[in-house]
Parts: C-alpha cells; structure tokens; sequence
C-alpha cells in the first residue's frame, strides 16, 4: 500500500491545513449548538460551511491547490461519505487501486470482477486504468466518483443526495439562511421549513467528514488533532451515533492496514 505521504500537495503548509481544520470545527460546533437549541436551519447553514471548508482541507492536501476550488469540487470527498451513509460501501473493495492503480500484472477480486460486470461505469474506469489514463492518486480518485455517480443514477438509488453532487449544498445553505419571495409575493423558501431530519443528517455529514480526514491526515494536523478528540466526546453531540456506526469499520480497515504496513517494513513510525 503506498505511504499516504506520497500523495500529499507540494508547496502546502500544515500551519494551512491546520487553519482550515479549525475553521471546519468551529462551524460543525456551531451547528451542534443550533441543533440542540432547535434552531435547525442554522444548524444546517453552518453544518454546510463546515462540509466546504473539510472538502477544501482534502483539495489543497492532496492537490487541488487554493485557487481550484469551487463549490462543488470541494463537496467531492463528501460524495464517498455518502454513499457509505447510504449502505454502498462495496466501493471499498477499490481503494488500493485508488491509491496505487493498476499495474499490468494486477489479479482483479472476484468482488471486482462482479462489479465490473454489473456495473458498465465502473468497467469503463478500469479500462481508463489500463490505458495509462488516470496517473496520479486525484485523477483516479475523481473519476471514481463520477463512475459512483453514473452507477448511482442508473440503480436510481440517488434521490436523496442528489443535490450533494450537482452542487447544490451551496443552494441549500442559502435556502437555509434567506427567505425567497416569488413574483407573486408568495414565498418560495423560507428557513423555517428546514427539518430536523435534514439538519440532523448534515450535521452527520460534517462530522463524518471530519473524523475519516482527521484519521486520513493525522501526520499534518497534529495541532487541532487533540481539539477534535475532545470535541468527539462530548455528550450528545449531534450526528455522533450515525457516524459511529457507519465510519467506524472503515477506520478500522484503514488502521489495520496502516499497522500491517508498519509491521512489514519493520519502521515503527511515529505518529502524534
């Protein structure tokens, strides 16, 4: 398995990422305490602010770069967290070929095998492979998402998160936060309309995101890594029992793997 050090951007400090870390907590904390005090809209409004500011932590680590962002590009990590909150998580049976890609020599799972057959997208992203397309870790990762996307739209199992890949969070923020009147003088949207069921469930989101990029990128947050690890157990924090029971095996896999890498090179390495 490659050293997730070897994808990391040149020319990004940590003292950045660790900035950006902050200000993605300061929001999720910000829409915990709306949430528990009903206010549901805001809680959405700055449970998005936090998904945004999480998904510009992973661009600028992995190479995105600061000035390549946009709205919806930095909702594309968070595209993944939702198809493990939605229960289709066999696209865990690809993560080493996201990270390292397809050499000739290759021998396909039999998992894989099947989803190549049932699933024309994610054929078509191994052909990519294999033609020398997709080059670096980003390249691949990226048009993994859009082939989950297509496979997704397909089985017509995307209504619900539909709006997280069209680049929609923005609009829903906005919807959160502003009244909208038609022309007619009837309001169109109007904060108070946000649910607690879909507050709730950005809130998730958020924290989610933040807990598998807190365990993807220790090395280089090591500053607010102890504010998260307070933050996480504090008594019922909002999203907390979803994500716990949805993340957790994943990061589980990603430790276990990490540990039998460290013990098959013999170099103990040294984390926080």
């Amino acid at each position: 398995m490659t050293d997730i050090s070897e994808l990391w951007a040149k020319g990004i400090t940590d003292t950045a990422l660790c900035a950006v870390a902050r200000n993605s907590m300061r929001h999720f904390v910000e829409a915990d305490e709306h949430f528990k005090k009903h206010r549901f809209a805001s809680a959405l409004a700055s449970a998005v602010f936090s998904i945004e500011e999480t998904g510009k932590l992973y661009f600028l680590a992995f190479g995105g770069g600061p000035k390549k962002q946009t709205h919806r590009t930095k909702q594309m990590m968070f595209i993944l967290l939702l198809t493990v909150l939605e229960g289709m998580g066999w696209w865990s049976h690809w993560r080493t070929m996201l990270k390292d890609g397809l050499s000739a020599d290759t021998v396909l799972s039999e998992q894989q095998l099947k989803d190549i057959a049932d699933h024309p997208e994610i054929a078509a992203f191994v052909e990519a492979l294999r033609a020398g397309l997709l080059t670096n870790p980003k390249q691949r990762l990226d048009t993994f998402i859009q082939a989950v996307i297509q496979k997704e739209q397909r089985d017509g199992t995307t209504d619900r998160w539909r709006p997280f890949w069209e680049g929609q969070l923005h609009k829903l923020r906005l919807q959160a936060t502003y009244v909208d009147v038609s022309d007619t003088g009837e309001p169109v949207s109007d904060p108070s309309m946000i649910t607690a069921e879909s507050a709730e469930f950005l809130c998730a989101g958020a924290l989610g995101l933040l807990t598998v990029s807190f365990s993807v990128m220790k090395s280089r947050l090591c500053g607010p890594l102890g504010e998260f690890e307070k933050l996480v157990v504090t008594d019922n924090l909002t999203g907390r029992d979803t994500v716990e029971r949805i993340t957790q095996p994943i990061l589980d896999a990603y430790r276990r793997a990490k540990e039998k890498e460290r013990v098959e090179s013999g170099n103990v390495q040294q984390g926080c």
